[in-house]
């Protein structure tokens, strides 16, 4: 070999195994960090209704709640966090600073029925361990409070989001007389708990938040089935429309009563016509919107449309009668509030046609409706040049699932989220999983955003 060119040759392979040993020294701290937010989870899955397996049941307000808020209390005491409550339970942790803006991290420690371990509780888990890192290298400029919010999920009292709502003042009477399945109401509820939260009281004030950020694992599949992507970075988080569904007939005997619509009036029956004919019309919507291209909606914002009949129950039925009432509660999302209207009101329009066919009223009572939310346009941009100055694989995504971030986004609060991989794409289920690895590849993302927004300068 010329003796002229191997200097070069050397310098280049030299260059490569620094490079890589720096990659092996990211990849080992990620995992170290993954590691403990892992233990984390698997300490407050102890909080749950269940004795054993691995589903998780832990509703709003209810002890098993409490009691994870109490042990994450702990943590962020341990972690050197003030920490306080407000009127209506949120936890809050701060890492002080010498700034009136606040820099907000946070997610929620409730779930669904039977759902998983980690929804939720990984955002609150990862934030910690954020804040550990920078509290070990330096002082932010900007206070960071980490949140937790109570009752995220709409399990309880058929409604979401209520903790980060009620901090907006955005929680109406109306809200505080919903009720649970043992007809206990919200404000009931909050009494229990020794709170003391009043409609419209704002918690929260939208002018002092710098920012928020939210990081959660996936509710889908498409970072699991993506190759080497560990962060989706949200753009923007459909709306959800909900209506309660009521077939009404008269119960009759199961073995006197002849088979045939004639004798037969079925509620059950035309519940379920209604479940399919939701899903063909939610299938057909995506279908005709891929064949005609982007529309005027679609062109800005590109996503799913997805129509659910989540719940049914049997209101008047026993084991030899034929149901005379059926109620279930719909789901509608999209990610433009025309598409996801169009939808609304062809399943509507054609389970009534489904029922009346069966010899079967439908009452409709609409739930709840929120409208779809862009993310932070700086924020997106700000998670993207974070990812690419660290390696990290990323690719921009919108979010099917509604998240507290949405709320914030709305009350003027700038606001950014991201999510890790569910592997499988499992979500409000007892198999949720995310890879160690991936779990710390959020904590990295997340402590560099932080450290750069909140302005940290070294320890001296």
């Amino acid at each position: 070999m010329p003796a002229k060119k191997r200097p070069l040759l050397e310098r280049m392979a030299r260059a490569r195994k620094l490079k890589r040993i720096r990659t092996e020294r990211k990849v080992t701290k990620s995992r170290h960090e993954g590691i403990r937010v892992l233990r984390n989870i698997s300490a407050i899955r102890r909080f749950r209704q269940e004795a054993k397996g691995k589903a998780v049941t832990r509703l709003g307000f209810g002890k098993e709640e409490n009691r994870a808020f109490e042990h994450v209390a702990g943590l962020m005491r341990k972690s050197g966090l003030s920490v306080r409550t407000d009127a209506f339970g949120n936890l809050y942790g701060r890492l002080e600073g010498k700034s009136s803006k606040v820099v907000m991290v946070g997610s929620h420690l409730d779930s669904v029925r039977r759902g998983g371990a980690f929804d939720g509780v990984y955002g609150v888990t990862a934030a910690l361990e954020a804040l550990n890192n920078i509290k070990a290298t330096g002082n932010p400029a900007h206070p960071i409070d980490l949140v937790v919010w109570r009752c995220e999920e709409s399990a309880r009292f058929n409604k979401a989001m209520l903790g980060s709502n009620a901090a907006l003042g955005k929680l109406t009477a109306e809200d505080l007389i919903r009720t649970d399945a043992n007809g206990v109401t919200l404000r009931k509820a909050l009494e229990q708990n020794g709170l003391t939260y009043k409609p419209g009281q704002q918690l929260i004030n939208p002018q002092n938040v710098l920012l928020y950020i939210e990081p959660h694992v996936e509710q889908g599949d498409i970072l699991a089935r993506a190759k080497r992507k560990r962060i989706g970075i949200v753009t923007r988080i459909a709306g959800p429309e909900r209506y309660e569904l009521t077939f009404k007939s008269h119960s009759a005997h199961s073995g006197a009563t002849p088979m045939g619509r004639r004798h037969r009036k079925d509620a059950n029956v035309a519940a379920s016509k209604a479940t399919v004919k939701t899903r063909n019309l939610a299938l057909r919507a995506n279908h005709i919107s891929r064949i005609l291209g982007p529309t005027v909606s679609q062109a800005v914002h590109k996503g799913p449309i997805v129509g659910t009949v989540t719940q049914m129950r049997t209101v008047q039925g026993s084991l030899n009668t034929i149901p005379g009432m059926v109620r279930t509660t719909l789901d509608v999302r999209a990610l433009s509030t025309h598409q996801r209207g169009k939808l609304a009101k062809r399943i509507i329009t054609g389970v009534r046609k489904a029922a009346l066919k069966e010899g079967v009223s439908l009452d409709v009572k609409e739930l709840s409706r929120s409208p779809p939310v862009s993310m932070s346009a700086k924020n997106v941009t700000l998670l993207e040049r974070v990812c690419k100055e660290n390696g990290i694989v990323h690719r921009k995504m919108p979010s099917g699932a509604g998240h507290d971030a949405s709320n914030l986004q709305k009350a003027g609060i700038p606001s950014a989220m991201f999510f890790v991989p569910s592997e499988g794409g499992f979500a409000h289920n007892p198999h949720e999983r995310t890879h160690i690895k991936d779990l710390g590849a959020g904590v990295v993302l997340l402590t560099k955003f932080l450290h750069g927004v909140a302005k940290v300068s070294p320890v001296n």
